[in-house]
């Protein structure tokens, strides 16, 4: 049985997915095995995947009907063999060392989460493929949170004790499926450690996700903070619960952003639904948004009171540097 396993969903990616699996093959640490889970991609995706299984007895290639990421994480999940699992996006690529730094980490420091840091690339690529050493973070588990939220709340860029998603999976037909299962898996553990190695490389597609797009997701993604929201009051990580707060409140006011400049009836109805909901929720929770952030959440959710608000902000910036 593998120590790792190595779960990549694939959808569509025939121009990047050799490239996601040949970083991985090429790896320092060679006790993994790949789990390849054609997410009923309908390109070539099936057939580059069988082509490699057949090369390599290490991967593993599971054809299933398209479900979306979520779906395709839970087969990988569910057919999991290795003590620790790591995600990797099929248009991705990781360092040569990432799975050795993450293990030996985690072996080293008792740690059952250890993440590295990531880099944003173009079609470009990015040479950043230096032999690295473990470079320690002395972040712990909340300041990785509030000081890198994106890095933190995906599940790529980390080595996980498996048993960590044990009764967690990721919910199947839901947008930003990442945010209804990490901050269960991150705060459930008994110990982060963060590398400050640039281990993984996220490829930037920027014709992937549209404006409107973003308000599609919106419902999914409101009811995600309101699990955090709930999750985090009570709990001892503060700082995280005033951080899911603000972005509770500033998706709302990202939606208000897009669908306003819209004049079709419909886009019309969404902002008055949205200005409602946000003004409701400053009303309860105006004391855990950061005064220097509140300016654009009001602004969307008062767009009458903008000169006022900005002109008020201006008058505290004089005062306190006179």
């Amino acid at each position: 049985m593998a120590e790792i396993t190595v779960i990549v969903p694939v959808y569509k990616v025939e121009n990047y997915i050799r490239r996601c699996i040949d970083s991985i093959l090429c790896q320092s640490f060679a006790d993994f095995e790949l789990i390849l889970v054609d997410d009923g991609s309908p390109d070539k995706c099936p057939e580059i995947c069988d082509s490699y299984a057949e090369k390599d007895a290490r991967i593993r290639v599971i054809h299933q009907k398209n479900g979306g990421a979520a779906s395709a994480r839970n087969s990988g999940l569910d057919s999991a063999e290795g003590k620790w699992l790591a995600f990797v996006d099929s248009d991705d690529w990781i360092h040569p060392d990432y799975l050795k730094l993450l293990h030996d980490t985690a072996v080293k420091m008792d740690a059952d989460v250890v993440a590295g840091r990531y880099k944003l690339v173009n079609a470009e690529g990015s040479k950043d493929h230096t032999p690295e050493i473990p470079l320690l973070s002395k972040e712990d588990l909340e300041d990785y949170w509030v000081n890198d939220r994106i890095g933190a709340v995906v599940p790529w860029g980390k080595l996980y004790l498996r048993e960590l998603f044990e009764g967690l999976r990721y919910p199947v037909g839901r947008t930003a499926e990442d945010e209804y299962v990490t901050y269960k898996v991150l705060f459930g553990c008994k110990n982060l450690v963060v590398l400050e190695n640039i281990l993984y490389f996220y490829y930037v597609n920027t014709g992937s996700v549209s404006r409107n797009n973003y308000v599609q997701r919106l419902p999914d993604i409101l009811e995600a903070f309101k699990l955090h929201e709930a999750f985090f009051k009570d709990s001892p990580w503060k700082k995280v619960y005033r951080l899911e707060t603000e972005y509770y409140a500033a998706s709302w006011s990202d939606a208000i952003w897009i669908t306003k400049n819209n004049k079709d009836k419909e886009s019309k109805r969404q902002t008055k639904e949205f200005r409602r909901e946000l003004k409701q929720y400053l009303k309860e929770h105006k004391a855990m948004i950061p005064v220097a952030k509140r300016k654009d959440i009001y602004i969307s959710a008062y767009p009458q009171h903008e000169l006022f608000i900005r002109g008020y902000g201006l008058l505290k910036r004089m005062i306190k540097h006179e």
